[in-house]
């Protein structure tokens, strides 16, 4: 036995067989290790990515329900302002429009609006846009006319308003023909 360790200490120690041995063994506990790393990491990446595929539906949804939401004040706020339209059509005709201002006829967030319309109803966008100068155009030439000061120059701006008023409506029947919704609560 003390013969077998002093051989193995003067000349066994670089034997190539037992080195190759060694060498074997500790490569493949290292790519053992490695290979749990790996696994570890890949198990990791996984829930990560099963956590942020959640969250990016969570979101979406969010979006899309405030979309929706959005969409049904733009359609809500047209109706409003179709009624708005009538009654000034209306006083107009009957020559009730006093000298007080009326409410404005363009929405304050009709812009703001138009987001929901572009996202929604994408052929409408244009008409929609189309409608909101028109209003705004209307609520200047209501003002203007309210604001006329004697007869003569009140009638030049009545035909102005007159002319601001039909614009809308038109402006109005063509967005309409273009918004999905209303489509189909004519059918």
């Amino acid at each position: 036995m003390v013969h077998d360790i002093l051989w193995f200490w003067a000349t066994g120690r670089f034997d190539p067989a037992w080195v190759e041995a060694a060498t074997d063994v500790a490569l493949m506990f290292l790519t053992t290790l490695a290979l749990l790393a790996l696994l570890f990491y890949a198990l990791d990446n996984h829930r990560l990515a099963a956590a942020s595929e959640a969250t990016l539906t969570f979101l979406k949804d969010q979006q899309e329900n405030t979309i929706i939401g959005s969409y049904a004040d733009a359609f809500e706020s047209f109706q409003v302002v179709q009624g708005s339209l009538k009654s000034l059509m209306r006083a107009l005709l009957n020559e009730t429009l006093v000298k007080s201002k009326p409410p404005a006829m363009c929405p304050a967030n009709w812009s703001q609006l138009s987001v929901a319309i572009a996202l929604k109803a994408t052929a409408a966008t244009g008409a929609w846009i189309a409608v909101g100068i028109s209003l705004r155009r209307l609520d200047f030439e209501v003002t203007d006319y309210l604001n006329a000061p004697t007869e003569k120059e009140s009638m030049v701006r009545y035909a102005d308003l007159r002319r601001a008023l039909d614009n809308a409506i038109e402006k109005c029947k063509q967005l309409a023909a273009v918004l999905p919704e209303y489509n189909q609560l004519k059918h």
